[in-house]
C-alpha cells in the first residue's frame, strides 16, 4: 500500500485485514478516487508464494473531511460503510460515503486538510 500512495500520506492497519489511508492535501473527490483506484489495481495484481498464484481484491470506502464528518472516529465509521457498501456490490471497488449510508453498516480510504 505505503508504494501506491504519496509521501505525504499515512497507511495503518486498522485490523484484521482492513488498513486506513489518510491522505492529506486532497480538494478533489476525483483524487481520492484516482488512489482508491490505484490501490485496488495494486492489491488486484496476482502474486506467487511457494508456486501458487494468489489474487486479491480490495473492497475500498472513502469519507472526505470535513463533509464526512469532523473527527477521525466519524470519518472512520462512515468509511467503513462505504467500505461494506462497495463489497456488497462486488470485490474490487470502492464507494463514496453517502448521507443514505448508515454508519453501522478491506481497506479504507478517508481524506483530510487537519484533522483534530
Amino acid at each position: 500500500l505505503e508504494s501506491v500512495v504519496r509521501d505525504s500520506d499515512t497507511v495503518s492497519r486498522h485490523g484484521g485485514d482492513e488498513f486506513l489511508v489518510l491522505l492529506t492535501g486532497i480538494t478533489r473527490a476525483s483524487d481520492a478516487a484516482l488512489i482508491a483506484d490505484k490501490i485496488i489495481a495494486a492489491l488486484s495484481a496476482p502474486g506467487r508464494v511457494s508456486g501458487h498464484v494468489l489474487r486479491l481484491s480490495a473492497s475500498v470506502g472513502v469519507a472526505v473531511y470535513p463533509e464526512d464528518g469532523e473527527d477521525a472516529a466519524t470519518l472512520i465509521n462512515r468509511a467503513d460503510a462505504a467500505m461494506y457498501r462497495s463489497k456488497r456490490s462486488g470485490l474490487g471497488g470502492f464507494e463514496f460515503h453517502s448521507k443514505e449510508m448508515s454508519s453501522d453498516g478491506s481497506l479504507e480510504l478517508f481524506t483530510a486538510d487537519a484533522l483534530p
